[in-house]
């Protein structure tokens, strides 16, 4: 008797399978008239996979909006950031930043950056973005330009707000003045490509919301 029942189910998985494959032909996640959701065991995924989906994603992320970011409390302590990003679709988005330093970096650092996502169907998305920009000290003014990676994580019912780190290289080669770590004293000096402004390796954490 179970032999029977494994042979049934066996050979309805193949004719699922065949089925699917001579009457769709659409590349897998391409839009078009999946017939093969309308076999035994179609239905049963179909409905399966709506059901996931509706639970663990909530509404469509990473569709084409404006979004608002500002730096976690931590980074408080040294500045205060705000961005604005505008996304034209599920992958492309340009974002302008800008940064307000105090304590030893006083100044300030804005730029623009380009983001290229890599969207999946969970509340978790990568990129990797392009910076270029410039900032200001007490000694000078720098040129900046900057690439790399980073994670976004959505939360919520609405998946609407959301946890943004990213890791990076960073150049700021001086355009003006001269010295940028002017009025810093002499046993924190080098902390401005280390952990300040022009950090080399640069690591961000933001929060924000996704209108």
């Amino acid at each position: 008797m179970k032999l029977k029942i494994s042979l049934i189910f066996s050979i309805l998985l193949l004719t699922t399978t065949l089925f699917a494959q001579k009457f769709t032909g659409n590349e897998i996640g391409e839009p078009g008239f999946a017939l093969y959701k309308y076999t035994p065991m179609g239905f049963l995924l179909s409905k399966a996979d709506r059901l996931f989906t509706q639970t663990f994603t909530g509404n469509e992320i990473g569709e084409p909006g404006f979004a608002l970011y500002i730096n976690s409390p931590i980074g408080l302590l040294s500045k205060m950031r705000i961005k604005a990003e505008m996304r034209f679709d599920n992958n492309l988005s340009i974002m302008g930043s800008f940064s307000s330093y105090h304590n030893m970096w006083e100044g300030n650092q804005s730029y623009l950056e380009m983001r290229r996502y890599k969207t999946k169907r969970f509340a978790k998305h990568t990129y990797h973005f392009a910076r270029i920009g410039s900032g200001q000290t007490v000694g000078g003014n720098y040129f900046l330009a900057a690439f790399g990676w980073g994670t976004q994580r959505y939360f919520g019912k609405d998946k609407r707000f959301f946890i943004d780190y990213s890791r990076g290289f960073k150049v700021c080669p001086k355009i003006y003045g001269e010295d940028l770590e002017e009025g810093i004293g002499n046993g924190y000096k080098g902390l401005f490509y280390i952990l300040g402004p022009g950090a080399i390796y640069d690591l961000n954490l933001n929060i924000g919301y996704r209108f």
